[in-house]
């Protein structure tokens, strides 16, 4: 099972979905990470997580946008990532729990995903803290779930 990983910002995705787009919708990985100004390290997690949302696919050294890609726009963003985020573990796993309609915080969250093998550290304060990190960025931000930061409760 493949996380979505934690280090990436919707800006950064734009910012290398508008570089493919300039480049007709396909671009060698080693002239994105010179567009980008990124080592081609650092720029793995961002191709990854534009695979997850299905913006791209990646075939023999080459990025290849999607129908989705190419469609992405400023005003579609949280709709495209949303909908792609559903399907995407941690996310998958959290809004299934929510929608049980019981409250859930934090700490039983992060305790709840371990159970089922879905996390990112094993010590649970680490792992507590880059799920909240992830939910309020990536979650919270596509209007996935909300977070009340008074009670620490996650709902719909």
């Amino acid at each position: 099972m493949k996380l979505f990983p934690l280090d990436t910002g919707v800006s950064q995705i734009r910012g290398i979905i508008e570089i493919i787009k300039d480049n007709k919708g396909s671009i060698e990985v080693s002239k994105l990470a010179e567009e980008t100004n990124d080592e081609i390290d650092d720029l793995f997690p961002l191709i990854d997580t534009c695979v997850l949302l299905r913006l791209c696919t990646v075939k023999d050294g080459l990025v290849r946008l999607t129908k989705s890609g190419m469609n992405l726009a400023t005003h579609n963003t949280r709709e495209v990532f949303a909908r792609a985020l559903h399907k995407v573990e941690p996310f998958s796993s959290t809004i299934a729990m929510i929608r049980t309609g019981k409250m859930v915080n934090t700490g039983d969250l992060s305790k709840k995903l371990y159970k089922k093998k879905i996390f990112y550290n094993t010590d649970e304060v680490t792992n507590t803290a880059l799920l909240k990190n992830l939910f309020l960025k990536w979650g919270v931000g596509n209007k996935l779930f909300s977070y009340n930061p008074d009670t620490d409760i996650w709902s719909k």
